[in-house]
């Protein structure tokens, strides 16, 4: 399954986010949490709320799919 195809039809644009976010070399939930919420704001053409938001729901993911998170997420993210 593709996670992050999953997340972007669940929480975004689907297949046009999905896209914007492969050029930028984001291929996975992993990739896509290391993004700094300015980054992902500009690659995406969104406001930083909705970015923040977004990384939210791709913690969540991770979370009730198993998959685990290789460095920590930054607290701005989760609260």
């Amino acid at each position: 399954m593709d996670t992050l195809a999953l997340l972007c039809n669940l929480h975004a644009d689907g297949p046009a986010t999905l896209q914007r976010l492969r050029r930028e070399g984001c291929e996975s939930l992993d990739t896509l949490l290391a993004f700094e919420i300015p980054r992902l704001s500009q690659c995406l053409g969104w406001n930083e709320e909705f970015s923040q938001r977004f990384l939210r729901e791709a913690v969540l993911l991770a979370e009730r799919l198993g998959e685990t998170v290789a460095w920590e997420i930054s607290e701005e993210v989760i609260e």
